[in-house]
Order: C-alpha cells, then structure tokens, then sequence
C-alpha cells in the first residue's frame, strides 16, 4: 500500500513538474523580428506594407524581406568573392565547439534580427578553429588563441578590425561592424 500512494506521488509530481515547464515555455514572449524594428535605431516599428519592405542581397526576392537569420559561409574564398561582388566586409566568426563564450555570440549576438540584417553591408563567415582543415589554418595565420575571435575583413581579406571575446549588445556589434566597413 505504502508502495502504491509512493508511485502515486512521484507521478503526480512529475506531472505537475511537466505541467510548469509547459506553462513557461508558452508564456515567452515573442521574439522580435526586424519586421519589429527600425534597423537605423533598434528601436520597435509599426509593422510596414508588403511593397515597403527593406530588401537585402541573398534575400529572396519573392519575399522582399530583411533576412531574420544569418546565412553563414564556410569557405573564406567564397565568402571573400561575395563580398567583393557586393562591396561588403566580411564578419569572420573564429570559434571551437566546447567554447561557452562562443555559444553565447551564436544565441545574443548572431541570433539578434538587427545583426542579421547586416547581411546588405556583410557577408557572414564562420571558421571552426579547430576543425584540421582552413578554420585551424586561419586561427593560426592571424594568431588566434581565444575563442571567440571575430576579425573583419575587406573584401580583399585584408583584416580591418579585430575583437577577442564576446561583442555585446548586438546593438554595439552592429555599430562596430558598420564603422569599420566605412573606414575600410
């Protein structure tokens, strides 16, 4: 008997503890896209008319919208003849897979729709450095030891700024990135 009322409560907790995580995934807020938001200041935007909506290279051209997510290259020769077809920088992305510090750019900074849409100025390279192939190969070029690294680039690959560690706010990034470009 004792048993039973035992197992009895163990499922009811679990239930109940199933039923919690259920209710706080649903109470989220929405995630703000840059539908949402004026991209000159970040700030929040009345949602504007299908035939008012930026548009960016690499966007589909049916959908006429800002990229919300970041299309990330692989490959540096690619990445650098995007960039040089469009007049862009290049964001190089040095990371390690066991790297906390690099998740957390990837989750608060890459995930941000405002970094996103810097897709029009910026083309978005990302290099594992420790991969045994050209991420290892870059890190050691340009003496990377920390992760993560981000270094910007010309569209020739000629380094135009540099950053160990984490960039934030996205706001700062997308300021950071964009001097740099106009400097470049």
């Amino acid at each position: 008997m004792v048993f039973k009322l035992a197992t009895a409560g163990m499922v009811l907790c679990s239930t109940l503890i199933l039923g919690i995580a259920f209710a706080q995934e649903k109470k989220r807020a929405p995630a703000l896209t840059t539908d949402d938001v004026d991209l000159s200041t970040g700030r929040p935007k009345d949602v504007p008319a299908d035939d008012e909506r930026l548009t960016s290279p690499g966007a589909s051209a049916s959908v006429g919208t800002v990229p919300r997510t970041i299309a990330w290259e692989h490959d540096l020769q690619a990445a650098l003849r995007i960039a040089a077809d469009g007049n862009r920088v290049v964001v190089v992305d040095v990371y390690t897979d066991w790297c906390p510090q690099c998740k957390r750019m990837d989750r608060d900074i890459y995930g941000d729709p405002r970094v996103a849409a810097l897709a029009g100025e910026a083309v978005f390279l990302k290099l594992n450095a420790e991969d045994q192939g050209e991420g290892e190969r870059f890190a050691d070029e340009h003496g990377i030891n920390g992760y993560p690294t981000t270094i910007l680039m010309d569209s020739s690959g000629r380094p135009l700024q540099s950053h160990a560690g984490v960039i934030s706010p996205p706001a700062f990034f997308v300021q950071w990135v964009q001097n740099a470009r106009r400097r470049g």
